[in-house]
């Protein structure tokens, strides 16, 4: 497994600082930090960056996004990351506002250097109910009644070419992107007949 590991952000701190070190240190490995910079470029400091405007984001879904699309469609700094490291296998992608320990960095390094499921999420089932960011899927034909909590997430890089082909799908059915960034690893539940999910794992995993 090739992982790159990724922190989403809208600024950068102490905070962050603090966060990317100690990714690097359980990981072994750089930490990229992947940035919203329609605005203004967001300075990430030693630390190098994969920095999104809203044009790209336009040639990564098929069309235009909604103002605040990089706060609520953090996949699309999946496929931006996916064509800054073409060699890479797997990406872990972890927000800005997740609070670490060194003990809870080196835990989750494990977790997602020894999984080989094209899918880690917490909290990723189906539900009785369809959750409000779930909902749209149903004009995709496809199973509303799924969810997953995206602030921490490893996904192999064929599930993020699913992942972007649905979004540039809803883009042709619903003329703008609108789904957020829940729905996308929950959707891949429904993509497969027999998903094997963990129902023990915590982040759950998916097999493609």
């Amino acid at each position: 497994m090739k992982l790159a590991v990724l922190i989403r952000a809208h600024n950068f701190s102490a905070q962050e600082a603090v966060l990317a070190e100690r990714l690097e240190a359980a990981f072994r490995s750089s930490v990229t930090f992947v940035t919203d910079d329609s605005e203004s470029p967001v300075s990430t400091e030693r630390f190098p960056k994969t920095g999104v405007i809203r044009r790209r984001v336009r040639e990564l879904i098929g069309g235009r996004a909604l103002p605040q699309w990089g706060w609520q469609f953090g996949d699309v700094f999946y496929y931006a990351a996916s064509e800054a490291f073409p060699d890479a296998t797997h990406f872990a992608l972890i927000e800005s506002d997740v609070l670490l320990s060194d003990a809870g960095a080196r835990r989750l390094s494990e977790l997602f250097l020894e999984r080989d499921e094209d899918i880690l999420a917490p909290r990723l089932r189906r539900t009785e109910e369809p959750p409000s960011f779930s909902k749209d899927l149903e004009a995709l034909d496809r199973d509303n009644k799924v969810a997953c909590f995206f602030p921490v997430t490893r996904v192999s890089v064929k599930a993020l070419d699913l992942m972007q082909s649905l979004r540039r799908r809803e883009r042709k059915v619903h003329g703008c992107a609108s789904m957020t960034k829940q729905s996308w690893p929950a959707w891949l539940l429904t993509k497969t007949s027999r998903p094997q999910i963990s129902q023990k794992l915590h982040p759950r995993s998916l097999t493609l």
